[in-house]
């Protein structure tokens, strides 16, 4: 967890020394890969955290995908319009996909 911070602090330092501690403005967010196994969490991160930046707190090499439901979330998206407990899932991006994507 204390790497996890740490990683975290240098992504958004100013914000995180904001929210950190304050339980209105975290939420814990749990993602799984499409097979149901753990990618990541149960973790507290901050409601302002952005979906790109989410995606980089594990194996920030592989291109992945986050969905809540059945939609899929945008990298500038943040976890405010997340329940408190998140569960998201996790797929990752073919390297043909995102090269049909880039375009």
């Amino acid at each position: 967890s204390s790497h996890f911070l740490q990683v975290l602090a240098q992504l958004q330092p100013a914000r995180v020394m904001e929210t950190v501690g304050a339980q209105d403005g975290e939420i814990t967010v749990t993602a799984r890969w499409m097979s149901g196994a753990i990618a990541f969490g149960p973790e507290e991160v901050p409601k302002t955290l952005k979906i790109g930046e989410l995606k980089n707190l594990w194996d920030s090499d592989v291109s992945k995908v986050i969905m809540f439901g059945d939609s899929i979330m945008q990298d500038c998206e943040t976890l405010e319009e997340l329940p408190l407990q998140a569960d998201l899932t996790v797929a990752i991006v073919a390297a043909q996909m995102r090269a049909q994507a880039a375009a």
